[in-house]
């Protein structure tokens, strides 16, 4: 009998050897766990503030953008406004230049038709066609002149637009 009592006294030892051991674990995964809690919930902050951060800046270029696109919008009418008022300008001469020509030629048909020969009636048809062709000249450059400083005036706000963006980056 006396074996048996040595095995189980072995056996009690060994039980009481593997339960030091797994005593002392547990109370170093209580101080781990401790330690990789508090480290998680730092970097959780950490992301947190940082996402926080992030999402501010998200909402400040949103904000630009929105700005800088109602500036945009804004440039983009005012130079429609101008381009108007221009084609506006060059009709108007246009309109002008046209009732002028109309004018000089009814005057031109009265004095052709109260000519007293060919040959008068003649030279008034070339002395016309000569001033004509001389008006058509100086009207085209007029309406060019009128068509470019509009084209000019449509386009200030762009510029000037874009100048503003330049600064501002």
């Amino acid at each position: 009998m006396a074996p048996r009592t040595v095995k189980t006294a072995a056996k009690k030892t060994t039980t009481k050897a593997k339960a030091a051991p797994k005593a002392a674990e547990k109370s170093i995964d209580l101080s781990f766990v401790a330690k990789a809690r508090e480290a998680i919930e730092d970097r959780v902050e950490t992301i947190t503030e940082q996402a926080k951060g992030a999402w501010e800046t998200v909402q400040e270029r949103v904000k630009a953008v929105r700005e800088n696109a109602g500036d945009a919008f804004g440039v983009v009418r005012s130079s429609l406004e101008v381009a108007g008022a221009g084609v506006r300008d060059v009709n108007l001469k246009v309109i002008e230049f046209v009732q002028a020509d109309a004018n000089t030629y009814f005057d031109t048909f009265k004095k052709v038709a109260t000519a007293k020969s060919v040959k008068e009636a003649f030279e008034i048809q070339t002395a016309y066609v000569r001033s004509q062709f001389q008006t058509s000249v100086k009207n085209v450059r007029t309406v060019g002149e009128i068509a470019s400083e509009a084209a000019k005036g449509a386009f200030k706000p762009v510029r000037d637009g874009i100048a503003n963006l330049r600064k501002a980056a």
